[in-house]
């Protein structure tokens, strides 16, 4: 499906190849913190169950206020994470009734401490409170893989299933963004070696992967927040970061080597960012990068990376750059990389 086009993604070449490594940090560093984390911190006001889950050995690293993932093996398994004992048959919280006295109760002892409507604590009661009325309902069945997200989503027995990985948790990422479970999810993709792409997945995998994409995209916009009432396309930020983009002047055997050593990170903003390319490979295999004015300049993987993580932390911050002061260390974003905050 087709962006409008201050939704297209913006594209940092940034960072340095890491071939064969799973949890590359060349492109997820700004000033000594893991963007990962870096959004867990800027997203702690937005209360939620489980502020971030990870999938997989996805490495979330960490930074100041950011919260711990969470961990689940599959994007399905995210599911049990909110597979509450107490509302299942035979359990504590099994009848409406019940449940419903439950959260009445603990909102009522919520009132009743002065501490929880300081700005320092508001957060963690709203939590709590949410938490409390979520204890009485199994999500299970709400955020469960049918086939109807499959058959939107264009998974078949045909799928290969590192693109069918990619769907499910697609899927079950959406869900919980809805009911506002999560605020963030961290996952692995592909983990294959395709070398020998251009002899023959080129004609299969991208129209999978563009199935699977274009599906998330549009449930993300015809779904929106059960607390913002906002939809989730215009508060999702997504971003790809990976090992290697492989050579791309090379179609034989799809070399590991990168011209100039670079990487690429790419980021759906939300329309936070301008969309576009910053840096770039030349058709004569050179590189060129891009400074803090986003004017080309010699390739730099540190300062490019930066550049670029400082820009995701200013989309997901919806264009405050004081909120992204304490990592941003002095970067500026607005109207250079990001569209400037509207007043």
């Amino acid at each position: 499906m087709g962006l409008a086009p201050q939704r297209q993604v913006t594209i940092f070449t940034c960072g340095a190849n890491e071939t064969h490594t799973n949890q590359p940090q060349s492109t997820v560093g700004l000033n000594g913190n893991n963007i990962f984390s870096v959004a867990s911190a800027l997203q702690a006001a937005s209360p939620s169950v489980i502020p971030m889950v990870s999938i997989g050995d996805v490495d979330v690293g960490t930074a100041p206020g950011a919260a711990r993932p969470a961990n689940v093996g599959s994007g399905e398994d995210i599911v049990g994470l909110f597979n509450s004992a107490a509302s299942r048959a035979g359990g504590l919280l099994s009848r409406t009734g019940d449940a419903q006295l439950y959260k009445a109760h603990f909102d009522a002892f919520t009132q009743l401490n002065r501490a929880s409507d300081r700005s320092t604590t508001k957060g963690a009661y709203t939590t709590a409170s949410g938490a409390a009325g979520f204890l009485g309902t199994n999500l299970a069945d709400k955020l469960q893989i049918v086939q109807a997200d499959l058959d939107r989503y264009g998974v078949n027995g045909n799928t290969r299933g590192n693109v069918a990985d990619i769907a499910r948790a697609f899927i079950v990422s959406v869900k919980a963004f809805k009911m506002g479970l999560t605020n963030s999810v961290v996952m692995p993709a592909m983990r294959d070696d395709p070398h020998g792409a251009f002899n023959g997945d080129v004609n299969t995998v991208p129209a999978s992967m563009k199935l699977v994409f274009d599906a998330f995209m549009k449930d993300l916009q015809d779904n929106t927040d059960d607390n913002t009432m906002k939809s989730l396309a215009d508060d999702t930020v997504i971003t790809v970061h990976g090992d290697t983009t492989k050579d791309p002047t090379d179609r034989n055997n799809w070399p590991d080597g990168t011209p100039g050593n670079t990487n690429v990170v790419y980021v759906y903003s939300a329309g936070h960012l301008k969309s576009g390319w910053h840096g770039g490979v030349m058709r004569n295999g050179t590189a060129r990068g891009f400074d803090a004015a986003a004017k080309d300049a010699p390739y730099n993987s540190n300062e490019t990376a930066k550049l670029a993580t400082a820009s995701i932390a200013y989309a997901i911050a919806k264009r405050d750059e004081r909120a992204i002061a304490t990592f941003a260390n002095g970067i500026g974003i607005s109207g250079i990389f990001g569209r400037p905050k509207d007043i």
